[in-house]
């Protein structure tokens, strides 16, 4: 009886004491890419032209074979430049399990202008003078991504379109007497150029991340080749004028890279 008698107080007071629930732990969202986008870059970009002359011989054009030898070797030449790109970009990404799908548009500018005057050379027995210029004031691409998503770093490939409008000039001076301008000691006979808006293929890859949750910088390589742009010079000469006219065609094959960062603003998705 004592003893009950002493456990009772204790039960009771037990009893009143109130009863505690351990904190809900907040469920963890994964970080999501899917939405659209819209960014800004900077970058470094190499622009790259081989340049290349034919002229047609006798009698389709009106020219010897020693001229159109000196013409011919006197226009192989590769010309390089590093410049400085920036512009914006914007976008879309669609992501499923770890796996990231998108489609992204870009507009830069492009500073690398390329500039060579040979001075006076002797190509194939003859002395000449070639002084081309190009230039590339911008660049835009189209592209998709595919990318693989570990929480809020995404690593993609990227591949598309690449626009650019090219412009070339040419002055090409020899030491035939053809009654063209004289540039230093030669006769400037072959001058032209074009501007032409190119189409190609561009392709490359980068790594994101997300730093914030509309908030992302990257790191991207792309590659691009726009293929040939071509024009016709005609020696100005008072002997090749009309139907007895020398013809030359001229080629510039260009292509590009760029190593850019950028930061993007996400404005729409989870």
């Amino acid at each position: 009886m004592g003893i009950l008698g002493l456990a009772l107080p204790a039960s009771a007071a037990d009893l009143g004491r109130p009863i505690t629930k351990a904190p809900a732990v907040a469920p963890v969202i994964p970080f999501s890419w899917t939405g659209c986008y819209i960014g800004a870059n900077i970058g470094w970009a190499r622009a790259e032209h081989d340049l290349a002359t034919f002229a047609a011989p006798f009698p389709a054009n009106n020219i010897n074979e020693a001229a159109r030898a000196a013409i011919n070797g006197a226009g192989l030449f590769s010309l390089d430049q590093d410049g400085v790109t920036g512009g914006g970009q914007v976008g879309c990404n669609y992501q499923t399990g770890m796996f990231v799908f998108g489609a992204e548009g870009d507009i830069n500018f492009s500073d690398t202008t390329a500039d060579l005057d040979t001075g006076e050379v002797v190509v194939a027995g003859r002395v000449v003078r070639s002084i081309d210029h190009i230039r590339q004031d911008w660049f835009a691409t189209v592209r998709g991504r595919i990318g693989v998503a570990f929480d809020r770093v995404l690593i993609y490939g990227t591949g598309g379109l690449a626009i650019s409008e090219v412009n070339v000039a040419k002055s090409f001076s020899w030491d035939f007497a053809d009654g063209c301008p004289i540039l230093g000691t030669l006769n400037n006979c072959h001058v032209g150029g074009v501007s032409d808006t190119r189409t190609g293929w561009v392709a490359g890859g980068g790594l994101e991340w997300a730093f914030a949750p509309n908030w992302s910088v990257k790191a991207e390589y792309l590659f691009a080749d726009l293929g040939n742009v071509s024009y016709i010079t005609t020696n100005r000469g008072a002997l090749f004028i009309g139907a007895d006219a020398q013809t030359a065609v001229h080629t510039v094959d260009t292509k590009f890279q760029t190593a850019r960062v950028g930061v993007n603003w996400k404005f729409t998705g989870p």
